[in-house]
């Protein structure tokens, strides 16, 4: 999205256009790249960092105007922007660094996956129910849990083999171990069931176009206060 500094209003600012449009542009471009990154973290979970962390901010001198262009950088943050469509994550992790290669020159890999207390926003992982936390958080450090209920229909559609808490594991999330994580992990390999790790596609935030009406009525309302403020600094000299 990109704010412009071309302005309509009835006074007489020729002498300090420039100047009044510089400030303009440079606070309203704060105040929508705030805005942005809040409705990010209204909408996404644990994608919202990697959003908000692609959000960029340029400014220019254009032939006639003062220009910020406020814009998402990388694939995968426009990706969310945008949505995309269901898609294989197997051959993805095949390419993965991490991945190991077994006796039978098979590849394979750990995936783990964080685990958050019930109250938890979730973006930095998946809240647990209570049932599960109240187990969880009585485990010994690097204690595993073992869980006897039924596997349930993830979220993707795909019904799990067990259930994902069984092998939940409470880690020392600092040095003196006072506070702690809790992760599970699930193995991928070229001999997993071929519809497993299948992404449903996502349908996007599509912050960027709502974000429009908001940045008009800012601009308008934030110029025309500072052509009020440095019309007042020149009548007072």
């Amino acid at each position: 999205m990109i704010i412009r500094s071309k302005a309509s209003i009835g006074l007489d600012l020729s002498k300090d256009f420039d100047r009044i449009a510089n400030m303009s542009v440079s606070s309203v471009a704060k105040a929508v790249r705030d805005a942005w990154i809040g409705e990010a973290l209204n909408r996404l979970n644990t994608t919202a960092n990697d959003y908000v962390s692609s959000i960029r901010t340029r400014f220019y001198r254009g032939a006639s105007e003062f220009v910020a262009e406020i814009y998402l950088e990388g694939k995968w943050a426009n990706a969310l922007e945008s949505g995309f469509g269901p898609f294989d994550m197997k051959p993805g992790f095949a390419r993965s660094s991490k991945k190991k290669i077994s006796q039978e020159n098979q590849w394979y890999l750990h995936i783990p996956f964080r685990h958050t207390t019930p109250a938890a926003t979730g973006r930095t992982g998946i809240p647990m129910p209570s049932s599960i936390y109240r187990r969880a958080s009585q485990l010994p450090q690097w204690g595993r849990m073992q869980s006897n209920r039924p596997p349930a229909t993830s979220w993707t559609g795909y019904q799990h083999k067990g259930d994902i808490y069984d092998g939940l594991t409470k880690v020392p999330e600092t040095p003196s171990g006072t506070r702690s994580a809790y992760f599970t992990w699930r193995t991928v390999s070229q001999n997993s069931d071929p519809k497993a790790f299948i992404h449903p596609g996502f349908e996007g935030v599509h912050i960027v176009d709502s974000l429009d009406p908001y940045i008009q009525d800012t601009f308008s309302l934030v110029f025309a206060s500072n052509a009020q403020h440095v019309l007042g600094d020149n009548r007072r000299r």
